[in-house]
């Protein structure tokens, strides 16, 4: 399955999984929005199924250098909810999640 990342207002929207043929596409959009001075918004409601290498694509977003705050994780599914609380438990600077 594929990853469709569309533009939104707030961010970019997600849909699809977040694997290793796709975690490059996430890291293009992430490398490219640090430059912004606004926080990266994530909408991840419409991701089914996120492994080791989305949640790489993520870890290097937020070590990203930034001046406008953080990425942020909207909406996150309960699969991806549950790939983030086991890797990374309390979290790490530059990542930010928002349930729904």
């Amino acid at each position: 399955m594929e990853l469709e990342i569309t533009a939104t207002d707030e961010g970019f929207r997600l849909k699809g999984e977040l694997d290793m043929a796709t975690s490059g596409d996430l890291s293009e959009i992430l490398r490219a929005a640090a430059a912004d001075d606004d926080p990266i918004v994530l909408d991840f409601e419409g991701v089914s199924f996120m492994d080791s290498s989305g949640l790489r694509a993520l870890l290097e977003g937020a070590g990203l250098p930034k001046e406008g705050g953080p990425v942020v994780i909207l909406n996150p599914t309960a699969q991806v909810r549950r790939v983030l609380d086991i890797s990374i438990p309390g979290g790490v600077p530059g990542l930010e999640v928002r349930p729904t």
